[in-house]
């Protein structure tokens, strides 16, 4: 038998989240529970086959146990009761006053074992930076694509994603290298503290009383480095926020594709054409260096500008790409062909 407050249960929930709803493993729909009544612990484990998440928490402990429960049912009877009582016998029992729960448990060796954590190769970076910098680029990344090294951020000297359309990049530092499938970014939790480790396999973030793991893409990544332009033909100054509205506007009557046409100079605006008689004309204020016009992925352009934090942004140009560099993160859009 152990207790949980109404404060712990936002630590639960978190853990509970990261279970599957639905697998062919059972187990993963799981939380494996391990009260410790010496220590006066109760440590929260939860996962799919993807990442790992567990959770200490420093309660009061009547009697050892170790076993796993539907994870989401677990986390709304603990919610539901607030500060609450677990009593775990041939049934596990939340209850709190008039509120009583009854959960069917499975047995702890059932819990799908994942790798522990190599923490002989830690990395030199604090958590903070590594998530920001991963979660700050994952927007670019493929998703269900055959390469497979495309759908994850790269991780190394600089955090970079890319679909081979687009690639955004955030210089990191790192020199050891991982890939880190787009599933597990979305998943990190931002609030984590503590080491980080890497080994041939597996990601974690390693504290006493949080740990997050999740295993690595196997594979080369592309040699990024070698499509990023050393020369421009033409460049242009907007103001972010109106900019983004512009294109935004655009998109309205744009094709399913996305594409739109952006023309800079003394004139400058963005029209889309849907191909069923509907198009727009949007125009917007610029400092340009030339006449010029060119094709984009709406959707795309958007995302890139979305991570610009100026007020303004000088955006450059080649024959085939536009380049976009603020706050260190730099994205590059190959044209399309209107």
């Amino acid at each position: 038998m152990f207790t949980l407050t109404k404060k712990q249960s936002e630590a639960v929930s978190q853990v509970c989240k990261m279970a599957s709803s639905r697998h062919a493993n059972q187990g993963f729909e799981c939380v494996l529970i391990q009260a410790d009544s010496e220590t006066n612990t109760v440590k929260l484990t939860a996962g799919d086959s993807i990442v790992e998440i567990i959770r200490v928490l420093n309660t009061e402990v009547e009697t050892s146990v170790s076993v796993a429960v539907n994870a989401a049912k677990f986390m709304q009877s603990v919610l539901a009761c607030g500060d609450c009582t677990v009593v775990v016998k041939d049934q596990m029992t939340i209850k709190n006053g008039r509120r009583s729960f009854k959960l069917h448990t499975v047995n702890s060796d059932a819990y799908p074992a994942y790798p522990d954590s190599v923490t002989e190769h830690e990395v030199n970076i604090s958590p903070v930076s590594l998530i920001e910098a991963v979660k700050a680029v994952s927007f670019a990344s493929a998703k269900n694509d055959v390469r497979h090294i495309l759908n994850g951020v790269f991780i190394g000297r600089d955090a970079v994603a890319t679909n081979g359309h687009r690639v955004c990049l955030y210089p990191l530092g790192l020199e050891k290298s991982a890939i880190v499938s787009i599933e597990a970014v979305g998943k990190i939790p931002l609030d984590i503290d503590g080491k980080v480790y890497l080994s041939e396999n597996v990601l974690s973030i390693v504290s006493t009383e949080y740990s997050f793991k999740c295993k690595l893409i196997d594979g080369r990544y592309v040699p990024y480095e070698k499509i990023l332009p050393k020369k421009f033909k033409h460049d242009v100054t907007v103001n972010t926020a109106d900019f983004i509205d512009a294109v935004k506007a655009a998109k309205i009557n744009a094709p399913e594709s996305g594409n739109i046409l952006l023309m800079f100079g003394e004139k400058s605006e963005i029209k889309s054409r849907s191909g069923k008689n509907e198009d727009a004309t949007v125009g917007f204020d610029c400092v340009s260096s030339a006449e010029f016009e060119i094709g984009f992925n709406s959707s795309y352009l958007i995302d890139a500008l979305n991570v610009v934090v100026s007020e303004s942004v000088n955006i450059k140009f080649t024959e085939s790409q536009v380049y976009i560099e603020d706050a260190g993160i730099i994205s590059l859009i190959s044209m399309v062909r209107i």
